[in-house]
């Protein structure tokens, strides 16, 4: 399946870019400011979802002015990647719920 091109969040528009290489070899990379969201190309599928869900998470975060630590932001995305694989009638009534 292939990654959106963007996300709303929040109400602002952040526009999804994969690279082969992030900076320090991250995996991804949030720039609230310019709106963007940065993923490396070529993960495994588990991990390219579990990194773009913690960017978004920054996203979020970078919003509501949370200030979650790095560690809650990563316990958090793979908790609720988890979660939305472990449970499919779980993430089917929450679509039906949010349309």
């Amino acid at each position: 399946m292939t990654i959106p091109s963007s996300v709303v969040i929040l109400g602002r528009v952040y526009n999804i870019d994969q690279k082969d290489f992030i900076d320090g070899d991250l995996l991804g990379q949030c720039d609230s400011d310019a709106l963007k969201i940065t993923i490396k190309k070529n993960q495994p599928e588990i991990l390219e979802a579990d990194t773009l869900l913690h960017e978004i998470l920054h996203a979020i975060d970078d919003a509501m002015q949370t200030k979650m630590k790095e560690r809650q932001v990563h316990c958090t995305a793979t908790g609720l990647l988890a979660l939305f694989k472990d449970n499919p009638d779980f993430v089917k009534y929450m679509f039906k719920v949010v349309k």
